[in-house]
């Protein structure tokens, strides 16, 4: 076989017995007593507005382009 064989099935191997350690631990937070909620205001509402202005930003850039004559 030829080294790169060797080092794919090594990185898949290293792969599948890296995801089976992470299944078998208990995430904390997650038992059948803890009523703690996730807070997704704050990183994910910044994330939602930058999203809007990159995109109000391109159809902006789009309609001027073509305006000008398609140019760019």
């Amino acid at each position: 076989m030829k080294k790169s064989t060797y080092k794919y099935l090594a990185s898949m191997l290293a792969g599948l017995m890296s995801t089976a350690v992470a299944f078998a631990q208990d995430p904390p937070g997650f038992g059948d007593n803890v009523t703690d909620l996730v807070p997704l205001d704050g990183g994910l509402s910044i994330l939602l507005a930058a999203g809007i202005s990159y995109g109000m930003k391109k159809l902006h850039d789009s309609k001027k382009s073509d305006q000008e004559g398609g140019k760019g």
